[in-house]
C-alpha cells in the first residue's frame, strides 16, 4: 500500500477460514517491509449436518464472536491485515468492527452458473461488497484463494 510500516506500535495479521486452509501465502507474498507482523488464525467452527446421516460436514461461521475479539484485541492505531470471506465481513460491518482493519484480502465465491451449486452470490454482490468496504476505507483486494 505504499506505507513504510514503521509508525504503527504493532502490526497484525489476521487469518479467518476453515482450519485446513493454507496461510503461509502471507510470509511468502505480503511486503512486510522487513517488519514484524503477529499472525492470528481464526478457525470458522465446523460440526456435523444434523440433516443428513453422511458424514458431510459443514461450515458455521461464529458471527459476532469475530467482531469481539478485534476490538478486545486490537487498536485504532495499529496496522491489520486480514483475510476473511463475505460473510464474515458484513457482519463486521454491520458491528463497525470493520473500522479497525486497515487491508482487507476478500473471499467472496461467485454462484456458479446455471444448473450448478446455488452456493455463494451474485458476482454483483460480490462487486457492491468490495464497493462498500473502499467507502469505510478498507483498502481490499479480491482473494481468489
Amino acid at each position: 500500500m505504499g506505507d513504510s510500516l514503521e509508525s504503527y506500535p504493532r502490526r497484525i495479521f489476521i487469518d479467518v477460514g476453515p482450519p485446513e486452509k493454507d496461510t503461509d501465502w502471507f510470509s511468502r507474498n505480503y511486503p512486510t517491509r522487513n517488519k514484524d507482523f503477529e499472525m492470528y488464525k481464526i478457525d470458522t467452527v465446523t460440526e456435523e449436518s444434523s440433516s443428513s446421516s453422511s458424514s458431510s460436514r459443514m461450515e458455521v461461521p461464529q458471527i459476532g464472536v469475530l467482531s469481539d475479539w478485534v476490538r478486545k484485541n486490537v487498536k485504532e492505531e495499529e496496522y491489520v491485515v486480514m483475510k476473511a470471506e463475505a460473510e464474515i465481513v458484513e457482519e463486521m460491518m454491520r458491528s463497525k468492527a470493520i473500522s479497525l482493519v486497515d487491508e482487507l484480502f476478500l473471499e467472496c465465491k461467485p454462484q456458479l452458473k446455471k444448473g450448478k451449486s446455488k452456493s455463494g452470490r451474485a458476482y454483483w454482490e460480490c462487486l457492491a461488497l468490495y464497493g462498500r468496504l473502499r467507502d469505510e476505507g478498507v483498502a481490499v483486494h479480491q482473494w481468489w484463494g
